[in-house]
């Protein structure tokens, strides 16, 4: 269904800069609008559809992690802002091909 995002997201994972610009997104609309430039034929709504999709699959993934809430009684255990994944991290770590240059999603 999602079939020509997931493509656009392998192609930005292989290229180390288009790979860093994606990386460097905040902002959905923003995101949206660089990946409609390399495959104008998405629409917006399939691209909300597919990020709706992405990040439920992601939640039921992760449902057994712990929350911030339940670590804020750890030293230490709750992640500051700039640790926490970005939805680029989440769409270039679930769609790019394992011989992508990904080595670290920190900016």
């Amino acid at each position: 269904m999602y079939g020509c995002i997931e493509q656009v997201v392998k192609e930005i994972a292989k290229d180390e800069v288009k790979l860093k610009e994606f990386l460097s997104l905040t902002d959905i609309d923003e995101i949206y609008e660089y990946i409609n430039e390399i495959d104008p034929s998405i629409e917006k709504e399939e691209f909300d559809e597919f990020l709706v999709s992405a990040l439920g699959n992601y939640m039921e993934q992760n449902a057994n992690m712990l929350s911030d809430y339940d670590l804020a009684g750890v030293v230490g255990g709750v992640n500051n802002a700039e640790n926490k994944p970005n939805i680029t991290n989440l769409l270039i770590s679930k769609f790019s091909p394992e011989d992508s240059p990904k080595k670290d999603f920190k900016k």
